[in-house]
């Protein structure tokens, strides 16, 4: 059986250190890849989470607005009403006041 000379034996060992150190880079490159991929997962979510935040908060302000916007409508159509039944009692006062005026002519 023949041994192997020290040569060779460096030249394992070299080719083992090679191959260690050529998987630590490739799983070091494994978990860059897999951070860059986490990072840019987050950033989506972030995004995301910002776009419902800033919808919810137009929906909040449409809602606040349409709110507003409807009280003024309530608001005004009393107003009007109002304005319809004061404008047909002067309408029947004027009437009334035609009425008496005739009758006093005759």
């Amino acid at each position: 059986m023949r041994t192997k000379s020290g040569l060779e034996n460096g030249k394992e060992a070299e080719q083992d250190t090679t191959l260690h150190l050529q998987e630590q880079k490739h799983q070091e490159e494994l978990r860059l890849t897999l951070r860059k991929e986490t990072d840019y997962a987050l950033a989506i979510e972030q995004v995301k989470g910002k776009q419902n935040e800033n919808i919810r908060f137009k929906a909040e302000e449409l809602e606040g607005k349409y709110k507003r916007e409807l009280r003024l409508r309530k608001q005004s159509e009393s107003a009007l009403d109002k304005e319809r039944k004061e404008l047909e009692e002067m309408k029947q006062q004027l009437e009334t006041c035609k009425t008496e005026q005739e009758n006093l002519r005759s």
